[in-house]
């Protein structure tokens, strides 16, 4: 993974070699412990970097995150990508990529931890609100085709704050996750106008998938992506 951050970087401003040793620690240290308890003298203390140096290069843990956070926006369309591949169904992949994730943060607290900071700092807030727009623009434009990509971006702030419901909203003996990704979902596709059959027709198909096996797996090949 640090490959293709260094490579997304080198179009904007190269990283250093301490900046990749700097990075490769942060996001060591996020998925271990999550980004709200990883400090900076944690990443000083495993880099070997002194603090007054990682401040020099990433002045906070939020820049770092940014970097992780662009890594994972292009992990979820990889995710789509394959979805597609055995379906052509858009909305079907739509509804997926959202479910998945709302499966990995069900399952792992560090993950959950991750999604609900970077919706909760603005700059990486900004940067999935544009690519959340871009995305569903993509995948549900045939259904909204009077909306322009800047409707999407109205209709993202929306959305948004959905996700991020998910990651607040635990499982309980109350609400089963079947319960949560209906409910997010169901509300999802009204934000875009999704007909109540499309919507009734492609929730009936994501429950019948096995999301916690399937996150599993998203998130072991996730693993193996930052080795």
């Amino acid at each position: 993974m640090i490959e293709s951050i260094v490579e997304r970087s080198r179009m904007l401003a190269p990283l250093s070699e301490t900046e990749k040793t700097i990075i490769r620690s942060a996001i060591k240290l996020f998925l271990e412990n999550g980004f709200t308890e990883t400090t900076l003298k944690m990443i000083s203390d495993d880099t070997g970097i002194r603090q007054g140096t990682l401040c020099y290069h990433f002045h906070t843990k939020e820049e770092m995150l940014y970097l992780l956070i662009q890594e994972v926006m292009d992990y979820h369309l990889e995710i789509i990508e394959e979805i597609l591949g055995e379906t052509e169904d858009k909305l079907f992949a739509y509804a997926m990529e959202i479910s998945i994730q709302i499966a990995l943060c069900e399952q792992y607290d560090k993950v959950n931890d991750i999604y609900r900071s970077a919706y909760n700092h603005q700059g990486t807030l900004d940067f999935i609100r544009a690519w959340g727009a871009k995305k569903n623009h993509d995948l549900l434009g045939d259904w909204l085709p009077e909306w322009s990509l800047s409707d999407f971006v109205v209709q993202e702030n929306l959305a948004i704050g959905l996700e991020n419901s998910s990651f607040i909203m635990k499982c309980n003996d109350e609400i089963t996750l079947d319960d949560k990704v209906s409910k997010i979902l169901e509300a999802l596709m009204l934000v875009y106008r999704i007909p109540e059959d499309e919507r009734n027709k492609t929730i009936k198909r994501v429950l019948a998938t096995n999301l916690p096996d399937v996150a599993k797996k998203v998130y072991a090949r996730f693993m193996q992506r930052i080795e």
